[in-house]
């Protein structure tokens, strides 16, 4: 405090009696937080805030074995930027977090409470695939947003494997308040005066739907610190969600696992255009949606009926950026975890259209580290007709589970648990059980978190049931 107070009193006697001020701000460090182990450059963006021309800086930046000082030429004038690439890299090492602090120094400056900004370098073991999400905020009453749906329907048509689109609806009648709200202060979007439609990347880079395929050139070669896969089924009034994160670096903070429902043609009620008739440039669907090849330009200036597709239907536990606590505070590399989340099914939406994404969310900046999507899938796979049924209780579960068979006629039966890659954690052996109603008891109390799969066979049928295992 008595710094910062003294640091102001500075700054204005110079600015009254010199009429200028020498004020450097290093603005960002723009080094990744995961990288490949190696060499890796320590850049940034500096930021001349005072009224002097600057010519000349030095950055500096220190690992703990260190301070590393280069000295840049520059031409820096009011509210200028400069973005710079130090020549002495960080060796990062597998296994390894590299804290550094960077800072910024130049002759006269006054103002030494903006120089330096710290940084965590972790090095991943391997390389996972980088899946990008694009979060659009769009909506039935703003007349420009069909641009959104056009550009969001010709990214999933363009990059099908590592790219995840949702569409955030505000002030419609798909409008989901807690994701409209949350995700604003890393989307920003203003009410129906204007401003929309517009997109972000991985909750990073911010932009107009038209530039998506650039914002999404950006991320797609970042490197993940964990490959994400996630499994989904409904049952009755819930939807089940299981996502599981294979960590290839370290980690340490406020990580999280969410969650998001979407779901594909969602009916609406009018959709303003102001493309049509033919204003505002030509544009059109692509061959793809469930409005392909719409052209908006030859549409009238309200249309409908009108379809929707990728609208945020609901949150994991209703957060945008996760539960808290749906990872630990430290990972390692290596590290497997796997979190389940239980949402609640409107009866309106439409099983066939609806899938599950999983993220990894940096809870303190909300960047989306890695992401995956699966179609929700109902409860029950294989030979509904067969002739037994089977009970699971308490599904879920954080440790004993009972299922209760209902036989016509003495069988051999068989029960086997799998885990969610296929791998046998039970096996009952074969039973010789008679006609009725009979009960198994497993211990899953020794189980990871997750969802598992309980294989029963009878007399050469077979029903397989989702089991999930929450703690």
């Amino acid at each position: 405090m008595i710094k910062g107070f003294i640091t102001t009193i500075i700054l204005a006697f110079a600015t009254l009696t010199f009429g200028q001020t020498m004020d450097m701000e290093l603005t960002a460090i723009t080094t990744n937080n995961i990288v490949l182990s190696g060499l890796v450059d320590i850049t940034g963006t500096v930021t001349n805030l005072g009224t002097d021309p600057v010519t000349s800086i030095d950055i500096i930046w220190d690992d703990g074995s260190g301070p590393n000082t280069q000295t840049f030429p520059v031409n820096l004038n009011t509210n200028d930027t400069y973005d710079f690439i130090h020549t002495t890299q960080l060796n990062t090492i597998i296994g390894n977090v590299n804290d550094i602090t960077v800072c910024v120094s130049a002759l006269g400056d006054l103002n030494i409470l903006n120089d330096c900004k710290d940084k965590w370098v972790s090095a991943a073991s391997s390389l996972v695939s980088k899946i990008v999400v694009a979060e659009e905020i769009t909506g039935e009453w703003c007349g420009w947003c069909p641009r959104g749906a056009v550009y969001m329907a010709q990214m999933d048509l363009d990059h099908p494997d590592d790219y995840i689109g949702i569409s955030v609806h505000n002030l419609d009648g798909m409008a989901f308040a807690s994701y409209d709200v949350g995700i604003e202060p890393y989307i920003p979007h203003v009410s129906p005066n204007g401003g929309l439609p517009t997109a972000g990347i991985d909750r990073v880079l911010i932009g107009d739907p038209s530039n998506l395929d650039t914002l999404y050139a950006q991320r797609v070669g970042m490197v993940p610190p964990a490959e994400i896969s996630v499994s989904s089924f409904e049952a009755g009034d819930t939807i089940y969600v299981d996502i599981n994160a294979d960590f290839v670096a370290m980690l340490s903070g406020d990580y999280r696992l969410a969650a998001v429902i979407i779901e594909n043609a969602v009916l609406g009620d009018e959709q303003v255009n102001y493309y049509g008739p033919g204003d505002g440039g030509a544009i059109a669907n692509p061959n793809s949606g469930s409005m392909p090849n719409f052209d908006w330009n030859t549409a009238n200036e309200f249309v409908s009926p009108v379809w929707h597709d990728r609208v945020a239907r609901a949150l994991g536990e209703d957060e945008v950026n996760g539960a808290a606590g749906s990872l630990p505070s430290v990972i390692n590399d290596g590290d497997q975890h796997t979190y389940s989340y239980f949402i609640p099914k409107d009866p309106s939406w439409e099983n066939d259209n609806l899938r599950a994404i999983g993220m990894l969310v940096d809870a303190n900046t909300g960047e989306i580290l890695n992401a995956n999507s699966t179609a929700v899938h109902a409860g029950y796979i294989g030979l509904e007709e067969s002739t037994f049924d089977v009970q699971l209780a308490p599904n879920p579960t954080n440790g004993l589970i009972t299922l209760t068979l209902n036989i016509q006629g003495a069988s051999e039966t068989n029960v086997v648990i799998l885990d969610e890659i296929g791998r046998e954690i039970f096996n009952s052996g074969t039973t010789n059980l008679a006609s009725g109603s009979s009960t198994l008891t497993v211990d899953l109390s020794e189980q990871l978190q997750g969802i598992y799969f309980a294989k029963i066979d009878v007399n050469g049928q077979s029903k397989t049931v989702k089991i999930v295992v929450s703690k």
